[in-house]
């Protein structure tokens, strides 16, 4: 997973923001990995990936972004949130993406 976190090539892919297919979901599964993993060998590329997804949603005119789970705020919101607190809110959310 860091080399992937770390490959400018593979996430210069990544051009959907949300959940399923972009950088909250690629925040969030980092951040899961992360946590279960001794030392913590991620944290710098949870702070890198975070900074860009909020770059993007700054930048970007995401204003038509829709409000659902896997493709719009909703998704984006709970990434950020779960990464910003270091823990996900109240029941795992994500366990019906087989991430908690």
């Amino acid at each position: 997973m860091a080399d992937c976190l770390r490959d400018a090539f593979q996430l210069d892919t990544l051009a959907d923001l949300g959940l399923c297919h972009g950088w909250a979901g690629l925040l969030h599964c980092a951040w899961r990995i992360n946590a279960d993993a001794p030392d913590a060998p991620l944290a710098q590329d949870l702070d890198r990936i975070a900074a860009t997804l909020l770059d993007r949603l700054e930048v970007d005119d995401h204003h038509d972004l829709d409000p659902e789970f896997l493709d719009g705020r909703a998704g984006i919101a709970l990434a950020l949130h779960t990464y910003a607190n270091g823990t996900a809110a109240g029941v795992p959310w994500d366990a019906h993406l087989a991430l908690a």
